[in-house]
């Protein structure tokens, strides 16, 4: 398993350790996909992308936070979940007394998210990425499958296999990621995984 913590960081093992313990026991059980198995992932992702950038550990270290903390808000709510997770990230670091710039970062990082969002530096660019790098996964299937099941636990409805085929294909489609690390390592495993649904419908 890839390190989780490249700096060795005091405040990369306490994030780790506090999260790790929210997510374990916080979750709904609606919450299938959106766990911590997906943040670690992401966390992964990351040190993929700060290993290959040659991240500064300043911008590391924020970046790890953001990505440790970006899916915490679902043990509080399902509806702005990335503003929730701003509130419980800022409410565990205000104890490390660090600048000012580093809680913005987090915050502009977690918000930075929603897909919705349009990501503003490449920090941004690099958690988008990690964050849907199940896209470009050989375990795509699986973690489909997990996000079905998480929106139909939501929804209270069976969604079918040819629908969710579907939706995907347009969110592939529609998706692209922003660093060149992520389009060269993840790319083209992504297209493949876009084939193999685009054959099952």
């Amino acid at each position: 398993m890839q390190d989780l913590n490249p700096y060795d960081s005091e405040l990369l093992n306490r994030v780790e350790a506090y999260v790790k313990e929210l997510l374990n026991t916080k979750l709904p059980p609606t919450r299938v996909f959106h766990t911590l198995p997906h943040t670690v992932n992401v966390v992964r992702a990351c040190c993929s992308l700060i290993a290959h950038y040659a991240t500064s550990q300043a911008n590391g270290e924020a970046l790890l936070t953001a990505a440790w903390f970006h899916d915490t808000g679902y043990t509080e709510t399902g509806v702005k979940h990335e503003e929730e997770g701003v509130k419980i990230a800022l409410r565990f670091l205000r104890d490390f007394n660090l600048p000012q710039e580093f809680y913005l970062k987090i915050e502009g990082l977690i918000i930075a998210t929603k897909l919705s969002a349009s990501p503003k530096s490449l920090l941004e660019e690099m958690l988008c990425d990690a964050d849907l790098s199940h896209l470009g996964s050989e375990e795509y299937e699986m973690w489909s499958l997990r996000l079905k099941q998480e929106f139909e636990r939501q929804l209270n409805k069976v969604i079918t296999l040819e629908n969710w085929n579907q939706q995907n294909i347009f969110f592939f489609k529609n998706h692209a990621y922003y660093t060149t690390y992520a389009q060269q390592q993840w790319g083209p495993v992504k297209e493949n995984n876009l084939m193999m649904l685009l054959k099952s419908i």
